[in-house]
């Protein structure tokens, strides 16, 4: 049972089912890296092998000498993950099926080939069609053939930056590249830097191409909202004319509110642009005319999309009920942030909790002694139990749904509670770590013990040690986290059933 879950198990299996080759099979199906723990027979049997390398190619490092030379367990591994090719023996090195079976896995893999395969067209292909970057380990004379280059770029458009001077100067190629990544515009020759047709696919596909291209297409109008549409902070590059460009910077704010803080002093003091700006992220409040951070409508606009944003807004508006609720609704922690009359406000006081229950922290003591509030705060974030007042980390209803909501929760609980069989079960079926945290009485209980070990198998070491003897308890362990077979005493480390469970787990 614990290989089943965890093959790695394995290791902790005892000697003699170490050598089961039912047991290893299952071990490394789970996790092919069990095999470095089998017995050195089973790391000689060509099954138990070829299980191993379909699950993880890496296996084939803890295969014996022998196997690293069979062709069908050296394929197999390969094509699970082609960067083993370097494991395999020299003379399979050489075989051309391994080898495109190792790239067409990880075209990276072709810088493990031999420089036969870097000059064969069908390999360096197969390489680049998986990964474009694989170009740079092909020989010269493909990184100067415009097919091979248009794959591997057509793949991942930075490859360019590998291909031969010409084919940087090729439109066809340049183009492919820069569709798929527009940064790419880098990597092309100056002169295609400024053909308008390769600049405008560029900043289409990433904006922040336009620092690539010549200077002149940062007046260019159509390039710059094709850019500002795709990156909006790019307006930082533009010239002062467009900073101040309603069209433009409309564009900008509207992709990244936060491209405001590069307009022109005129459109931060428009209504309408702050507000599409705050509408995309409330912080570029920040950024508008100190007028617009008094003005209700956008300051709401903005606390509606980030709460924070409320630290940018004026004093008076710090004081305005509506914006404040507003913004504790949207995110509780900024409860610290308003003005002290509305942190006294229960309705103010309960949005932030319902937002965020930890926000229960930054409020008074008055709410942290009042059972609507902290429930609110604990039914969103069972960890706001830790700042209730004492009387209610006494309070049986308030605990309960505290610790439904993350049962590690019952570590702020009152000592009487966390002796109480509901609380605790409840809390260990959330979390079953949460047993840590049990009365020793509830440690000893096996109900208790079975519904955390039952949601995680670590709990396991949390339990009272008679547990570890107990084989239900130990196959339900094993059935949730293998690994936890290392705990159990070595009579059932020899237990064919319970490492079987195990290593199913993990290998």
């Amino acid at each position: 049972a614990a290989v089943q879950q965890n093959g790695l198990a394995l290791g902790y299996a005892s000697n003699k089912l170490q050598k089961d080759k039912d047991v290893a099979l299952a071990a490394v199906q789970q996790n092919g890296l069990a095999l470095e723990h089998a017995a050195h027979r089973l790391q000689e049997d060509k099954d138990v092998v070829l299980a191993a390398v379909q699950q993880n190619g890496f296996a084939l490092r803890h295969s014996s000498i022998i196997l690293k030379e069979d062709r069908d367990v050296v394929l197999a591994a390969v094509s699970q993950n082609g960067l083993i090719l370097q494991t395999a023996l020299f003379i399979l090195q050489e075989d051309k099926d391994i080898v495109l079976a190792a790239v067409k896995q990880n075209g990276l893999a072709l810088h493990l080939t031999q420089k036969i395969f870097r000059e064969d067209g069908d390999v360096v292909l197969a390489a680049v069609q998986q990964n474009g970057f694989a170009l740079q380990y092909a020989s010269r004379i493909l990184r100067e053939n415009g097919k091979v280059v248009l794959v591997a770029v057509q793949q991942n458009g930075l490859a360019l930056q590998y291909a031969s001077r010409t084919l940087r100067e090729n439109k066809e190629v340049v183009l492919a590249a820069v569709e798929q990544n527009g940064i790419a515009l880098k990597y092309a020759s100056r002169t295609l830097g400024e053909d308008r047709d390769v600049v405008f696919a560029a900043v289409k596909q990433n904006g922040v191409a336009l620092k690539h291209a010549s200077l002149l297409f940062r007046e260019d109008r159509d390039i710059v909202l094709t850019t500002l549409q795709n990156n909006g902070l790019e307006l930082r590059l533009i010239p002062d004319e467009l900073q101040n460009d309603r069209e433009i910077v409309l564009a900008a704010v509207q992709q990244n509110g936060l491209a405001l803080g590069y307009a022109s002093n005129k459109l931060q003091k428009d209504k309408d642009v702050a507000l599409a700006a705050v509408q995309q992220n409330g912080l570029a409040l920040e950024h508008a005319a100190h007028r617009l951070q008094e003005d209700k409508d956008v300051v709401l606009a903005a606390v509606q999309q980030n709460g924070f944003a409320l630290r940018h807004s004026s004093i008076i508006l710090k004081e305005d009920r509506d914006v404040v609720l507003a913004a504790v609704s949207q995110n509780g922690l900024i409860l610290q942030t308003a003005l002290f009359i509305l942190q006294e406000d229960k309705d103010i006081v309960l949005a932030a909790v319902k937002q965020n229950g930890l926000a229960l922290h930054l409020t008074q003591k008055i709410f942290r002694e009042d059972g609507d509030v902290v429930l609110a705060a604990v039914q969103q974030n069972g960890f706001a139990l830790q700042y209730a007042s004492r009387i209610l980390r006494e309070n049986g209803k308030v605990v309960l749904v505290a610790v439904q909501q993350n049962g590690l929760a019952l570590q702020y609980a009152s000592r009487t509670l966390r002796e109480n069989k509901e609380v605790v079960l409840a809390a260990v079926e959330q979390n079953g770590i949460a047993l840590k945290y049990a009365s020793r009485t509830l440690g000893e209980d096996r109900d208790v013990v079975f519904a955390a070990v039952k949601q995680n198998g670590v709990a396991l070491k949390h339990a009272s040690l008679l547990f570890r003897e107990d084989r239900d308890i130990v196959l339900t362990t094993l059935q949730n986290n293998g690994l936890e077979l290392r705990l159990i005493p070595d009579e059932l480390q020899n237990d064919r059933e319970i490492v079987l469970a195990a290593v199913q787990q993990n290998g």
